[in-house]
């Protein structure tokens, strides 16, 4: 188990066959492309009081906004192109929809991601450093 929640995505999604490292915050210098980078804690809604909340004994619940990037090569040295184009959407497929569990130390108990929601994605492409970004918005649902 992972001790925060970008760290259990993180774990998460190394299990979903994609083949590529993840990361939290910043992948290690020269890290051959292609990676993914979680930033957590971005924002937090909290939820509305469904059950008198924590005061009457009951889990806080909240969004919490999160990013993630996918970096990738965009051509190859001999100039061919390098970028996978439906690794954009298998990595779409692995997250939206996924739950995961983090615990934060033996002394807390785990904190349920209920669900990730992909709220949106983009595609930004660099021609001068040959790269590919995709930054997706995801909202994710868990306990707090």
């Amino acid at each position: 188990m992972s001790l925060s929640v970008g760290g259990a995505i993180k774990a998460m999604l190394e299990t979903k066959g994609l083949g590529i490292p993840f990361y939290k915050d910043v992948a290690p210098q020269k890290s051959p492309k292609v990676y993914g980078v979680i930033h957590e804690g971005i924002g937090l809604a909290m939820d509305p009081f469904e059950d008198g909340g924590p005061a009457q004994g009951t889990t806080n619940t909240g969004k919490e906004l999160m990013q993630l990037d996918l970096w990738q090569n965009w051509l190859k040295a001999d100039g061919t192109v390098a970028e996978d184009p439906l690794l954009p959407d298998r990595l779409t497929n692995a997250i939206h929809g996924a739950r995961c569990l983090a615990t934060p130390a033996a002394s807390v108990s785990p904190k349920l991601v209920y669900v990730i929601r992909q709220e949106g994605r983009v595609r930004i492409f660099d021609r001068d450093s040959k790269t590919v970004h995709h930054a997706y918005t995801l909202a994710v649902h868990r306990q707090i």
